[in-house]
């Protein structure tokens, strides 16, 4: 797959010359709406339960396995809870996903007094982690915007430095890089499935790791954008900055902190039909084996072609 990235003179000269690009945090998009999401009420319903749920479990857990305890003080049902939690725990910390143990609703009216006395913290907690959630969703993620041509007229105009810049075309085979979706309505977060994500890497003491396949659902509504950027036609790199890839370089430039993402070898580079003859100059002596093309506008309708340097 082809994929293009639009750039003003510093942006290009810095990708030519190092063959990698910038990931930013979608918390530093200038489109605000830009990797937005959210649950139904019936989600984040079902989501408390499972909440409510692994609490239980991991309380039977606590005490039973590392207090030595009786758990909840239910001297008659210890050895059932025991039994299923023992098997279930080694489950859990083998998938890394922690599934509804529906033996534990059983025994949630007899731990109700021990629920009631927690009951407006738990509702607490749940929303603070909710929102946690939502978040660190946003933070943990680096995503990098490419466009599918190299001729569009907007992209050179909004991100080319108005037809100043240039546009790098590589040439990908890399499951991270997919088409961005667009849509009139907010994605939806399957908040439920998430929840089970993070609380069985919570138990196994893991980071969740969402370049997992089993794990991309999470990442479905950061390729979703409002149906008003459609014209972009983009393509979207997305990666979890908890983890390590040989191709992931976190520098340190002009006193900030960035991360690149090394690149295959650059294909063709376009120039824009405003580049100035300085800039030109400069990316003949960088570009290596890169073909080079200048931009130009058509002369009977509205387009650009590129015409081999």
């Amino acid at each position: 797959m082809l994929i293009y990235k639009y750039l003003d003179e510093k942006g290009a000269i810095e990708t030519i010359k190092d063959n990698s690009v910038l990931l930013r945090k979608p918390v530093d998009f200038n489109d605000p709406f830009d990797c937005l999401f959210w649950s139904s009420e019936e989600e984040k319903e079902r989501a408390y339960k499972l909440f409510i749920n692994y609490q239980l479990f991991k309380t039977f857990y606590q005490e039973m396995f590392i207090e030595k305890k009786k758990a909840l003080r239910l001297k008659t049902l210890s050895s059932v809870i025991k039994e299923n939690i023992k098997r279930e725990s080694q489950v859990i910390k083998e998938n890394k996903k922690y599934e509804l143990q529906p033996y534990l609703s059983v025994y949630y009216a007899f731990a109700s007094k021990w629920l009631r006395k927690k009951d407006s913290t738990l509702k607490t907690q749940f929303k603070q982690m909710i929102n946690n959630v939502l978040i660190k969703m946003r933070s943990i993620v680096l995503a990098s915007c490419f466009g599918s041509s190299y001729d569009s007229i907007l992209m050179w105009s909004h991100y080319a430095d108005k037809h100043r810049g240039a546009c790098v075309e590589f040439e990908i085979d890399d499951n991270a890089f997919k088409a961005v979706e667009y849509s009139k309505t907010l994605p939806s977060f399957n908040l439920y499935q998430t929840l089970e994500i993070i609380f069985g890497c919570e138990f196994a003491n893991e980071a969740v790791d969402v370049d997992n396949e089993n794990n991309q659902f999470i990442l479905s509504p950061l390729l979703t954008k409002s149906i008003d950027w459609q014209y972009e036609k983009e393509i979207r790199c997305i990666f979890s900055n908890k983890k390590r890839d040989s191709r992931i370089k976190p520098i340190t430039k002009d006193g900030k902190k960035l991360t690149l993402l090394d690149m295959p070898p650059i294909k063709n580079i376009y120039l824009g039909c405003n580049a100035s003859k300085k800039f030109i100059n400069r990316i003949r002596i960088i570009k290596g084996n890169a073909q080079l093309y200048k931009m130009s506008m058509l002369e009977d309708k509205y387009g650009l072609e590129a015409k081999h340097f």
